[in-house]
């Protein structure tokens, strides 16, 4: 690992414990990443997007085992998974896992995804728990790969850390499913279409 990118990642990694909010590089947007486990944490991130406290927001993970260490119920649909993670895929899953009330739908379902991108797989690999997953700006604003265009998001100190590194190739968000007792629905179609995920069912 290059000492820069190494750099960064301890950098974030420490903001990320300290409670802050930062922005980093995914497969598909910029998004807003904060300790998925800190209750206030996540209160702040919902505030400096202006986002719905009833609208929770996704997990990104580091692989289909450490979803499983947070409670992930896949109902054996592992070749999904295998199929389309890492990439923009974000599967609402069944899970025990005692996370942040903002992170939970009424459902008891909670958003997990693997980012296809070197950096936050090896930041979340560092800190050893699921980031916050969210779009890189204000709620209802359109998502970026522009650094300039998020900073302009959030002026000030609102957000703590700006990770200038370029996202991947995605043009469209994660398709959004839900796996729940067993049955796979498309709650959004994004970058990977509703029928190429049902062809792996």
């Amino acid at each position: 690992m290059k000492k820069y990118f190494k750099d960064l990642i301890d950098t974030s990694s420490r903001y990320i414990l300290a409670g802050d909010t930062i922005s980093i590089p995914t497969d598909t947007f910029y998004g807003l990443s904060c300790n998925s486990l800190d209750a206030r944490a996540v209160k702040k991130l919902f505030n400096i997007k202006f986002r719905d406290i009833t609208n929770p927001v996704p997990l990104l993970v580091s692989s289909v085992e450490h979803a499983k260490e947070f409670g992930a119920k896949f109902y054996g649909l592992e070749r999904l998974v295998e199929k389309f993670w890492p990439g923009p895929l974000t599967l609402l899953m069944e899970t025990k896992y005692s996370f942040p009330e903002n992170m939970v739908k009424k459902e008891g379902l909670v958003g997990f995804r693997v980012p296809d991108l070197e950096f936050p797989i090896k930041l979340i690999e560092k800190i050893g728990f699921p980031l916050s997953g969210t779009s890189a700006n204000i709620s209802g604003s359109t998502e970026t790969k522009n650094i300039e265009q998020v900073k302009k998001y959030f002026p000030g100190s609102q957000v703590s850390h700006f990770v200038d590194l370029p996202c991947g190739q995605g043009i469209k968000p994660s398709t959004v499913a839900r796996i729940h007792s067993g049955r796979v629905n498309i709650l959004r179609q994004g970058t990977i279409s509703k029928s190429l995920i049902e062809s792996f069912l």
